[in-house]
């Protein structure tokens, strides 16, 4: 339904844009996933320096990911002919690195079979990311709307992780 409603209101080659930074920033995720999650889950006996441990690596990651992003927006968007991807790369870095920052003790619940806040957060990225989006697209008719709708979308979710399961 919300694509159906984002196809109307914005052109082929905002989805263009769009899937070009979505493409890249799945590739930098993929490429430094550390599984940080699944060691919290499959360790016996979690102590408080394992959940730090995990949040420091993550926020490394993101670092990273934020970096990537800022260096390589130009060299990327003059690879594909379009100077406006730079600011879209940025953004999506930025998006990118918040998705990994969320609270690692929504791990430590899904170990003790609680699935409601993983659950809640991961519908609470994607709706308000949906609804953003679809607002934004109403306002501006730009790749934007998709762009900032993730952001926030990703925003919220990592606040929404900290509310639900206190650090």
């Amino acid at each position: 339904g919300a694509i159906l409603i984002l196809a109307r209101l914005l052109t082929p080659e905002d989805f263009g844009i769009v899937a070009i930074a979505t493409a890249v920033l799945t590739v930098v995720q993929s490429s430094t996933e550390l599984s940080l999650n699944n060691a919290l889950i499959q360790k016996e006996r979690i102590e408080r320096s394992h959940i730090d441990t995990a949040w420091t690596m993550a926020l490394l990651r993101a670092l990273v990911i934020v970096l990537f992003f800022a260096l390589a927006s130009w060299p990327l968007a003059i690879a594909y002919s379009k100077p406006e991807l730079v600011a879209v790369f940025f953004v999506s870095g930025i998006t990118g690195a918040a998705i990994g920052l969320q609270n690692p003790h929504i791990w430590i619940a899904t170990k003790s079979m609680r699935f409601v806040p993983l659950a809640l957060v991961q519908f609470a990225q994607k709706a308000i990311a949906v609804v953003c989006g679809i607002a934004f697209a109403l306002v501006f008719q730009s790749y934007w709307a998709i762009i900032i709708g993730n952001l926030v979308g990703a925003l919220f979710a990592g606040l929404l992780s900290y509310f639900l399961v206190p650090y």
